[in-house]
């Protein structure tokens, strides 16, 4: 199986689904995250300020964007130092 990595904005991804897979967020949006949550209108900020999205274990949250991907979908790891790989 081949594969390569292509560094593109998130707006210009055209995809049915963009999966990320995010640790526990401690209730502010990380930097990483900054264009996206703008590409979403804010709903990453306003959903991790509710405490709907936190990053918990398990924890699945879906988005529908505007342009590029048509959902973005956050699964939570939980706590960066508990992850593991099994």
């Amino acid at each position: 199986m081949n594969s390569s990595v292509k560094v593109a904005p998130v707006d210009r991804v055209p995809t049915p689904l963009l999966a990320l897979a995010v640790g526990t967020l401690n209730g502010k949006v990380p930097t990483s995250l900054l264009s996206l949550d703008e590409l979403l209108g804010g709903a990453v900020g306003r959903a991790i300020g509710h405490g709907d999205l936190s990053g918990e274990r398990d924890a699945v949250h879906l988005f529908y964007a505007p342009r590029g991907p048509r959902r973005v979908m956050f699964v939570g790891l939980g706590r960066l130092g508990e992850i593991t790989r099994g």
